[in-house]
């Protein structure tokens, strides 16, 4: 998976995510409940370098065809409309909005109405039983329709952080864009976005121990995927290794994944202890009261979790220090090293148990 950037929203439904990917949108290597395209007005032919002419290219799915008998047909009001349910796709329903670039200013203003129209037709889904928890899009409008890329992708992020935290079902949202310098544009106007600092930003190679380190981080994770089959096709455990293997991998990456990371491997057993939705530091502390992991192992993963709510919300510029260093992504890196030596100990454990 082509993960170039990560934006980690803490709701009261658990951590979600936005991730942005470089990527044909119309070939995913994921399954999402929706995909999200744009056209416009009544005008669905496969003009050449649009998304609606790789899907009838690439997966003989003709937006033309499926705009004539949609499931839901929501032109009239918010511009738009929801396939029927596709069985041998990525992608479970094809979303068309239409219009963007004639409604994305209303007068002299900007407006994001249309966006939030998008994620209310997210939430009409729901209503009507068709369960949404993932969904992919490229830069709505900015193709043909020639909508300015940065506008789109600031109002598509603020809204997108908005959907995520008061809808309980939605869990994550992708940006994919095949282009290369336009995923590099939305990555540059995300940062900026969430204010991020450049420690965050740094590359996390470069090193000669930290280097060292990941390797043996690389090798972990692949033990830990042969030991639970039901990890090889993970997306956390893809992107963190692919991320390592190019040594392309930012501190805010890291620090995002590896939260996930977490989350995943300590909620395994969640069904014998506690509910759904549970926050990181609740995992910790089951895990810390069930089991006889040693109490510096405790730290270990508490300075995992630390540093992933550093690089998640938004910090106090004045707070002392304001910034991390080398030093500190080695602190980081051991730390993870360690825990996946104390997971793959857990696990091999548990086996022997049994």
């Amino acid at each position: 998976m082509s993960l170039i950037n990560i934006i980690s929203i803490p709701t009261s439904h658990g951590i979600k995510n936005i991730e942005i990917h470089n990527e044909d949108i119309t070939s995913l290597p994921w399954k999402v409940d929706l995909l999200v395209i744009s056209a416009f007005r009544n005008a669905y032919r496969p003009s050449p370098g649009t998304v609606i002419e790789s899907l009838e290219k690439n997966q003989s799915v003709s937006v033309n065809e499926l705009s004539k008998n949609p499931l839901i047909d929501l032109r009239d009001t918010l511009n738009c409309f929801i396939s029927k349910e596709f069985s041998n796709q990525s992608f479970r329903h094809l979303v068309c909005v239409e219009g963007i670039s004639e409604r994305i200013f209303e007068g002299k203003k900007i407006s994001s109405k249309l966006f939030s129209d998008l994620f209310g037709i997210v939430s009409l889904l729901n209503y009507k039983g068709i369960n949404t928890t993932t969904l992919a899009m490229p830069l709505l409008g900015t193709g043909n329709q020639a909508a300015n890329p940065e506008l789109v992708t600031k109002y598509l992020v603020e809204k997108s952080i908005h959907a995520l935290r008061i809808n309980p079902n939605l869990q994550t949202i992708y940006f994919v864009e095949k282009s290369e310098e336009r995923a590099i544009l939305i990555d540059e106007t995300i940062n900026k976005l969430q204010k991020r600092s450049k420690d965050q930003l740094e590359l996390v190679f470069g090193n000669e121990e930290t280097d060292r380190i990941f390797n043996d981080i690389l090798k972990k994770l692949i033990i830990i995927q042969s030991i639970k089959p039901n990890l090889e096709e993970n997306d956390t455990f893809l992107s963190l290794i692919g991320k390592i293997n190019n040594k392309n991998l930012r501190f805010v990456e890291l620090a995002i994944l590896v939260r996930k990371l977490l989350e995943l491997l300590l909620s395994e057993n969640k069904e014998k202890t506690i509910e759904q939705n549970t926050s990181l530091f609740q995992y910790i502390m089951d895990l810390k009261s069930k089991t006889k992991t040693a109490n510096w192992m405790i730290s270990y993963i508490h300075t995992l979790r630390e540093f992933g709510n550093y690089i998640s919300h938004e910090h106090d510029s004045n707070m002392i220090p304001d910034c991390m260093d080398k030093e500190d992504i080695i602190v980081y890196t051991y730390s993870l090293n360690r825990f996946l030596d104390y997971y793959i100990s857990f696990i091999n454990n548990e086996a022997c148990q049994k």
